[in-house]
């Protein structure tokens, strides 16, 4: 069985209860709570839209009585997954993990889904190209795989940095040149962010 491991949901919200929701869109496996294990990758979805967002952590501890469907990389299967999900068709697994197309990828993709490029051509373009990861959860014992432990959020004035508040046990951790710093004070941590940069190097 395997083993537990955390994973990161990107949003606009402290999401510490996860649902399943319906969207305008089709996904690439179908409607669900997407999560992955790469916290940068989450943080960019996070922040995709306006440069702020919540980067929300979960415990997976997997369960063997459900149905999980695991694409280890890109394949012709993983491709024509893709495009019945986003064609609007429904599937019966709880959980499903695989590559998650980048920017790039997602273009090739849907020009594939819109028949503007034949499968040839896809793998011809896509071939070297570096997925990043995905995995969805698209029933409601699925989500109870998941144990919400913590959030962090871009500051809301805006300079390039990320503070982790734990939900418990009163840490709060700064990110400065890609490394975490740890404070137990959460409070002046989280009062001087609101206000100045130079409280923040100060303080935290």
């Amino acid at each position: 069985m395997r083993e537990e491991i955390i994973l990161y949901h990107g949003s606009k919200n402290i999401v510490e209860s996860p649902e399943i929701r319906v969207t305008k869109y089709n996904k690439d496996f179908y409607f669900g709570f997407y999560c992955t294990t790469l916290d940068a990758q989450a943080k960019r979805w996070a922040t995709r839209f306006d440069g702020k967002g919540i980067l929300n952590e979960y415990r997976y501890t997997p369960n063997e009585e459900l149905s999980v469907k695991v694409f280890p990389e890109m394949s012709e299967e993983w491709l024509d997954f893709i495009v019945a999900c986003r064609s609007g068709k429904s599937h019966n697994y709880d959980i499903v993990e695989g590559p998650m197309a980048n920017d790039t990828i997602f273009n090739y993709v849907q020009n594939f889904v819109d028949g503007k490029i034949s499968r040839e051509a896809f793998w011809d373009l896509a071939r070297f190209k570096k997925p990043t990861h995905q995995i969805s959860f698209h029933t409601a014992k699925s989500l109870t795989t998941l144990k919400f432990l913590k959030y962090g959020y871009r500051n809301p004035t805006g300079f390039r940095r990320w503070v982790k508040v734990a939900k418990s046990g009163g840490l709060c951790y700064t990110c400065v040149m890609g490394t975490w710093k740890s404070k137990t004070d959460t409070s002046i941590c989280y009062s001087t962010i609101l206000f100045s940069y130079a409280s923040i190097e100060r303080n935290c």
